[in-house]
């Protein structure tokens, strides 16, 4: 009699098909012996087949249902296998894919939108222009121009031309990426060729889009010579969109600026400001016109300096200019709207600011009581500025407030400064400060700040007096405000001044004894404090805000200026105390890697530490000081492990260097379990007074010896 074996075989991931064998006896039909499989299988294994779910193969051909069986016999038997037809998924849309690689993008969590990307491109559609668009995307805003030139060009020469926004952009993008690689001619290759695929295609019609081709082949022949015809096309542009087409404008603006036309380039870049005042493109190309010479002489030209309405456009102005590094035009910009309007603290406050990046304290100081004087019926929280000038009058200049103060400060358990003993008044009721008045008291903060930077203690204990009523009652929210980096300037000062040891010796100070430490905040617990065990006297040489990041030659954040400025005024030879890199690892590092600069923390890490180590090589070798570095410090749990790290390969490297010294205090600011020593704890940012006496003054000794 004919045998039927009917061998099961599950694909892989198959839970259901058993691997099993059955056998049937008889002629029978494909249908009739799938039948009698499947009832075999429930009853042995416990499922629910049906014979619809599966397939038979003889031989690697499928069997019909109506087969009859005989036919595939061989010596009276047949080999048949069995397997379950996989449910058919649906194709994969990439769409869901995109909109959330654009949610990260929008974030700026471009590590989580390029894994989104390369799904697409690898598993769904290999041919997706917009995946390919954010790739090229991510690599630009990474300054990965190499590695953008070779994700465009192969990508296009993968994809077919298409009419739709997604391959125009990145057409446009691969040609910015030629331009900043300096490849002119390949550049204005790819947009003659744009240029033509779009007038002969459906967006012909779509002026926007033959407007950014135009403007694009017209900066690209401008930037390889040809600005003759880059002016043709500007031109062009600028008549068929009656003067409106802002790129045009910009272009026609650095050609002008170029061909000796400085106050008709600064006229027409005022006029894109106005419409793109966000554009940082468009604010650093304004910065370089006001930094370049009689760069605010041509401003003036354009926005007229004798009328209180222009203040506001001023004030504006040196904004850009100081975020791009047109320092001197930000000084002359605040200086002006000061003049038109020296009621609105707010243009004092930030003219102070910019004063303080030129490291210029006299003249901040000057600024800011001449402010307080213009203005004396102006109050604040129940303060008056009137008695704010009264007690700064027996200071005229920081050289009359230069010594030290006789006044009894103290920190209270609440966070409070007593003068002398009396309670603060820290139960007075809480209110919430009026906007309009934040940048008024950020300004008593700024002097505060400026005053303990130049050693100036005799008018501190009065100022405290004043202010710390008006802290008690709008304090509690002040964090929360855009004056939280004066307010926490403010507060740290405050509580160091009431830090008895080591003890605060203000200037003069002898060369021999001086280190100046130069530094972002974390240079305050050392400020003017003295070891006279050893001689020393510590000088603070305060950077706000830098990050060893911000000093890369390409960088034009004000910060860098600042460092450049306070350096220069440490006298040759002296002995300096690098105390920076805090920030990078609170949050520089970590957004650098998200956002692809770097693979990985060490990577980063290591280039942001070799920024800092190649600027410093070129000041050693420039003003011949003795370079020491202090470890970068671990008050932070939630970034300790990331400046132990960093400590880790800044140490490596400055072992390596014959320029600089490693101080090797760091192991004495935590205890047994890792965590910050008590005893060091501060304010919950910075470092107590105390590890200099305990672990910095050890360290120093072994070096400076």
């Amino acid at each position: 009699m004919a045998r039927i074996y009917l061998h099961c075989k599950p694909r892989p991931g198959d839970a259901v098909l058993r691997e099993w064998t059955h056998v049937l006896k008889g002629v029978m039909t494909a249908h009739e012996a799938l039948a009698a499989l499947v009832a075999a299988h429930n009853t042995k294994f416990g499922t629910k087949l049906r014979p619809t779910d599966l397939l038979m193969t003889h031989g690697g051909s499928v069997v019909r249902a109506n087969k009859k069986l005989s036919l595939l016999l061989a010596d009276d038997a047949c080999e048949i296998d069995v397997t379950r037809e996989m449910p058919k998924l649906p194709p994969l849309s990439p769409k869901p894919i995109l909109a959330l690689a654009a949610k990260h993008k929008q974030r700026n969590e471009w590590r989580s939108a390029k894994a989104l990307w390369t799904t697409v491109l690898k598993d769904v559609d290999p041919a997706n222009v917009e995946a390919g668009l954010g790739l090229l995307e991510l690599y630009m805003q990474a300054s990965a121009w190499a590695a953008a030139k070779a994700h465009a060009t192969t990508f296009l020469g993968t994809v077919p031309p298409a009419a739709t926004p997604a391959y125009i952009e990145l057409c446009l993008r691969c040609a910015q990426v030629e331009m900043q690689l300096r490849e002119w001619p390949a550049a204005v290759a790819r947009l003659q060729q744009l240029q033509t695929f779009v007038g002969a295609s459906s967006l012909s019609s779509e002026t926007e889009v033959a407007a950014r081709v135009e403007v694009a082949l017209a900066r690209a022949h401008h930037a390889r010579g040809a600005t003759d015809t880059a002016i043709s096309l500007v031109r062009q542009r600028l008549v068929a969109s009656d003067e409106t087409d802002l790129d045009a404008i910009a272009l026609y603006s650095e050609i002008a600026m170029a061909r000796g036309r400085p106050v008709e380039a600064m006229q027409m870049i005022l006029k894109v400001l106005t419409g793109r005042s966000k554009d940082k493109a468009v604010q650093a190309q304004f910065a370089a016109y006001l930094a370049a010479p009689d760069g605010f002489a041509h401003l003036k030209a354009t926005l007229d300096p004798t009328s209180a309405s222009t203040a506001p456009a001023f004030a504006f102005l040196a904004t850009l200019a100081k975020d791009h590094g047109a320092i001197d035009g930000c000084l002359a910009c605040f200086e002006t709207a000061v003049a038109l309007a020296p009621a609105n603290a707010s243009y004092a406050l930030n003219y102070v600011h910019a004063l303080e990046v030129v490291a210029t304290y006299n003249r901040a100081y000057a600024a800011a009581v001449a402010f307080l004087r213009m203005n004396p019926a102006l109050r604040i929280g129940g303060l008056s500025v009137a008695a704010v000038a009264a007690a700064l009058a027996p200071f005229p200049s920081l050289e009359a407030a230069r010594g030290a103060h006789v006044e009894r400060l103290t920190w209270s358990p609440r966070g409070f400064v007593q003068v002398d003993g009396a309670a603060d008044e820290c139960d007075l009721p809480k209110e919430r400060l009026p906007e309009a008045d934040w940048d008024l008291l950020a300004l008593l903060f700024a002097l505060v700040k400026v005053l303990f930077i130049e050693g100036c203690f005799r008018p501190l204990p009065g100022l405290l007096c004043l202010v710390e009523p008006v802290r008690a009652r709008v304090g509690h929210h002040l964090h929360e405000t855009t004056i939280r980096n004066e307010h926490a300037y403010y507060c740290c000062i405050a509580q160091l001044l009431c830090v008895t040891e080591p003890p605060l010796v203000p200037p003069p100070v002898l060369a021999s004894e001086a280190i100046y430490v130069c530094g972002d905040s974390h240079t305050l617990p050392t400020a003017w404090r003295a070891l006279p065990s050893q001689s020393l006297r510590f000088v603070p040489a305060l950077v706000t805000g830098l990050k060893h990041w911000h000093l890369r030659p390409e960088s034009a954040f004000y910060p860098k200026h600042n460092f450049h400025n306070v350096v220069r005024r440490l006298p040759p030879r002296a002995r300096v105390l690098f105390l920076l890199g805090e920030i990078d690892c609170r949050e520089g590092i970590l957004v650098a890697v998200e956002k692809c600069r770097y693979e990985s923390l060490d990577e980063g890490m290591t280039a942001t530490i070799g920024i800092f180590m190649k600027v410093l090589e070129a000041l050693v070798a420039e003003h011949r000081f003795q370079a020491l570095i202090h470890p970068v410090v671990p008050v932070l749990n939630e970034t300790r492990h990331l400046v132990m790290r960093y400590n880790a390969l800044f140490r490596a490297q400055v072992d390596k260097a014959s320029f600089c010294t490693w101080i090797d205090c760091f192991d004495n600011l935590l205890d047994a379990r890792g965590q910050l020593r008590l005893e060091y704890a501060l304010d919950g940012t910075h470092l107590h007074p105390a590890y200099i006496a305990q672990g910095l003054s050890a360290a120093l000794a072994r070096q400076l010896s």
